[in-house]
């Protein structure tokens, strides 16, 4: 059984089935670029800049990374890659560890495990980060459901009641993008029941697939890099069809077709295939 994890998070709460579903991953040179990155500034956290560049063997990831704009950007006396587990169960949090490159050791099967790529510890607040790679659309820190998650268990385990978090996109050449939201601490117990919302609507599409039931599912953006995507109703549905015989004979079918009133949803069929393809 596939664990609900903190960066899937944003995708659980749009779409529970794709939890629930069999996963398949592809491993792509931009996410390998998306890793260095991550691992990049991680280090840089530890070692500063110059060294954490001559530890890249790759040398495009490497230019990549000396491109990054990082002025004004927090980057001194703050940890990195630190895990946590946020029990359902309890609502309760704690640390596993740091660096750990995503090995949460034995985790319980109410937990939710995931690392948060920045975190610091104020007098009255703590203080998390997460680094966003590439052109992908990201999502706002206040809506974040994996940015929520690290600011809940954060503001538990190190005593807080306030919490400042931030999502940060990098990409090369340009300058940072950075969203920024507070949490006090009714905001955070508001947070914390909600991620336990999300974990429930995940296990009750397991027990579907698991019953033998056809899970629904929500289609959008967040489709393009689902794991799931291969085992998706949906798509499998709409890949059978585009097997089936057309009806449509030549260009003048398709113009003909196409109207101001079908246009937008001719749009909206044109992306899912898009995916499926």
């Amino acid at each position: 059984m596939t664990r609900l994890s903190a960066s899937a998070l944003d995708r659980a709460a749009t779409c529970p089935a794709s939890l629930a579903l069999p996963q398949a991953r592809t491993i792509t040179e931009q996410g390998n670029l998306g890793t260095a990155i991550h691992r990049f500034l991680e280090r840089l956290q530890q070692i500063g800049r110059d060294d954490a560049l001559s530890e890249i063997e790759n040398e495009e990831h490497r230019a990549a990374c000396a491109k990054l704009e990082l002025d004004g950007l927090p980057l001194g006396g703050l940890a990195a890659e630190v895990a946590f587990a946020f029990d359902v169960a309890t609502g309760n949090a704690r640390e596993i560890g740091r660096s750990l490159g995503r090995t949460y050791g034995q985790l319980l099967p109410t937990e939710i495990a995931g690392a948060v790529d920045v975190v610091g510890v104020g007098p009255d607040h703590v203080y998390v980060a997460d680094w966003k790679s590439g052109w992908a659309d990201v999502t706002a820190a206040r809506e974040s459901r994996q940015i929520q998650f690290g600011a809940v268990c954060a503001a538990q385990v190190y005593g807080k009641s306030r919490a400042i978090a931030e999502v940060i996109r990098t990409r090369p050449g340009v300058e940072p993008f950075t969203s920024r939201a507070s949490f006090d601490g009714f905001q955070l117990a508001l947070l914390s029941g909600e991620l336990r919302d999300v974990w429930a609507a995940v296990e009750e599409k397991r027990r579907q697939v698991s019953a033998g039931q056809t899970p629904s599912v929500a289609e959008g953006a967040h489709c393009r890099y689902c794991p799931a995507i291969h085992a998706c109703p949906a798509k499998v549905a709409l890949a059978r069809a585009l097997g089936a015989p057309a009806e449509i004979r030549g260009p003048e079918d398709i113009v003909g077709a196409i109207t101001p009133q079908t246009a937008a949803a001719a749009y909206d069929r044109l992306s899912a295939i898009e995916v499926v393809c």
